[in-house]
């Protein structure tokens, strides 16, 4: 439950609620049910799931988890029982981008003022929305966590496939690297070695789809060693507070506007 939320059921009059608010949406335990609308909405036992308009959602029986952006932060109210979510949302208004999303990231990183000199990139302005829109179709922007030695994300579309090739751009390759790596995107989804990317160093790169179809260009940065071991005790902090784990880290890395990790975590 996140920090500064009572362990209690809501109750809560019926308000006008903000438009096209996504939400991850799961059940405590079943029975649990659903609708929007005339449709039916399948939700399983603590297995999140990303729920679109979820101002029309209206919970007909069990007790839910809700999780959405609210005031910056990563937000859990308290236990969600049966009626109608605007009811939530009217006393916890969601942000703008209720959650982390390619499209949110890629306005918020198109709306950034250039840096001339482009943070040591080629002596150039730096491009932190890149060209072709790479951030909505889900490749890293601004700033990201060291990968793991073995690196893979999905893309914004499944259905992607093309090349996506990486050149380091400030900061030195680690012993026996080259500058510049490259992996192939399949069914909407990239694999390659986390090793090569150096902590603290910044990356510019190149997304070409099969056949031409299309191609962006995009930078990011790996946020240093000291930046990652100050996030997980920020993360610490919130957990003792109370705030559940996976809720605090992302919590955490949307504070410190690691937007393109936190849209990872919260995929189904």
């Amino acid at each position: 439950m996140a920090a500064g939320a009572v362990a209690a059921t809501l109750s809560l009059p019926t308000m006008a609620a903000p438009q096209d608010v996504d939400c991850q949406l799961a059940c405590v335990e079943q029975p649990c049910t659903a609708k929007r609308g005339r449709d039916d909405i399948k939700l399983e036992p603590n297995k999140l799931k990303m729920v679109q308009a979820c101002e029309l959602v209206v919970l007909g029986s069990g007790t839910a988890i809700l999780r959405y952006r609210h005031n910056r932060r990563w937000f859990e109210p308290p236990e969600v029982k049966a009626g109608a979510l605007s009811a939530v949302f009217a006393r916890y208004p969601p942000d703008a981008c209720s959650v982390p999303s390619p499209q949110c990231t890629q306005a918020k990183m198109s709306g950034m003022k250039a840096a001339i000199g482009g943070h040591g990139i080629d002596g150039r302005e730096s491009r932190p929305g890149g060209a072709g829109d790479p951030c909505l179709l889900g490749l890293p922007c601004g700033a990201v966590l060291p990968p793991p030695a073995d690196w893979s994300f999905r893309l914004a579309d499944a259905s992607m496939a093309g090349r996506w090739t990486v050149r380091l751009a400030r900061g030195t390759p680690a012993a026996g690297q080259t500058a510049e790596v490259s992996a192939e995107v399949r069914q909407g989804s990239v694999r390659l070695d986390g090793a090569w990317f150096v902590p603290g160093a910044q990356y510019v790169y190149r997304f070409d789809a099969v056949g031409g179809a299309s191609s962006a260009t995009g930078e990011f940065s790996v946020v240093s060693r000291a930046k990652r071991e100050a996030l997980n005790k920020l993360m610490q902090r919130r957990v003792t507070a109370g705030t559940p784990e996976a809720v605090a880290w992302i919590d955490t890395l949307m504070a410190n506007e690691l937007d393109w990790d936190a849209f990872q975590l919260t995929q189904p």
